[in-house]
């Protein structure tokens, strides 16, 4: 059965503890703001939306890397080597609207975080295609004051496969330096993913084992 006034009162006189005329399950319904049971909601809660931010993030970096191995590929299996063969640089417009789009929502998911480890790798991020970005303009890739990028697909269609692996290539800054921090910034958020996880399942844990004392009967 579940504990009521009468079954709390009648232990805490066999406790030998006096019976106030409050009652003891009131005063556990209450939403005080010190209180241990909305403390560990709070705690649950941050540790949650934590959780979801990071796993974003690290989905994001994925992302990011994975787009950026069709560049950074070199040999005759390359994309450019691939391209330059056809005579259609196609691909490359398709592989770099995915690398645009991965790049951006990973910076936008290290702004999510709070964390001076993420903020500096968002610094790195735009860093890298600030100091890229004559080459990146000159294939039709802009880039804006916050760092993001965007493509004018009027200039990246008359762009030559050249200047294509010229700015995006192995050999180049941009890709070598994203494809690096892509890297570390999964891994980063891996971590933190697994152990804001690790905190919300012992907050949930200790909330239960906390309201279960009352219950102890049902």
């Amino acid at each position: 059965m579940r504990m009521t006034d009468h079954v709390l009162n009648a232990t805490a006189l066999r406790s030998g503890v006096p019976v106030h005329k409050v009652s003891l399950v009131s005063q556990l319904g209450k939403n005080s703001q010190g209180g241990l049971l909305e403390a560990l909601d709070k705690k649950s809660a941050a540790t949650s939306g934590q959780k979801d931010r990071y796993e974003k993030l690290k989905k994001a970096a994925e992302q990011l890397a994975q787009n950026l191995d069709a560049f950074t590929k070199e040999g005759e299996d390359s994309i450019f080597a691939k391209a330059k063969a056809s005579g259609d640089s196609q691909e490359i417009h398709k592989s770099l609207e995915g690398l645009v789009k991965s790049y951006n929502s990973t910076l936008k998911a290290l702004n999510t975080t709070a964390s001076p480890v993420d903020a500096y790798y968002r610094q790195m991020l735009q860093d890298a295609a600030k100091e890229n970005s004559g080459a990146l303009a000159e294939i039709g890739i802009a880039v804006a004051k916050d760092g993001t990028i965007s493509i004018d697909k009027e200039k990246l269609e008359a762009a030559s496969i050249d200047s294509l692996e010229k700015a995006l290539g192995a050999s180049g800054g941009f890709s070598a330096k994203v494809s690096f921090l892509a890297g570390r910034i999964f891994g980063n958020a891996q971590a933190n993913a697994e152990s804001s996880s690790s905190q919300y399942n012992a907050s949930g844990h200790a909330y239960s084992a906390y309201s279960n004392m009352y219950d102890i009967w049902g």
